[in-house]
């Protein structure tokens, strides 16, 4: 099974639910890369980010340069 995040859009907003890595591949910042790309998605469509699972929350705090993403920084 391939890396992926998982996230739906309602009213203007992107819900980042899940992200996901398999075991052998933990630790290679893949989910870090996939999370830039889906907020390149955000930028370019007006979203803002709402980060549900515990890698976002993570990704948000690791990296206070993206948050101006987020719908309620």
């Amino acid at each position: 099974m391939p890396s992926y995040i998982e996230y739906e859009i309602v009213n203007n907003l992107l819900y980042v639910n899940k992200a996901y890595t398999p075991e052998e591949f933990r630790g290679r910042g893949i989910a870090t890369r996939i999370m830039k790309e889906v907020i390149e998605y955000a930028r370019e469509n007006n979203l803002k980010i709402v980060p549900i699972c515990s890698f976002a929350q993570y990704f948000f705090q690791k990296y206070p340069e993206y948050r101006d993403i987020l719908a309620n920084p």
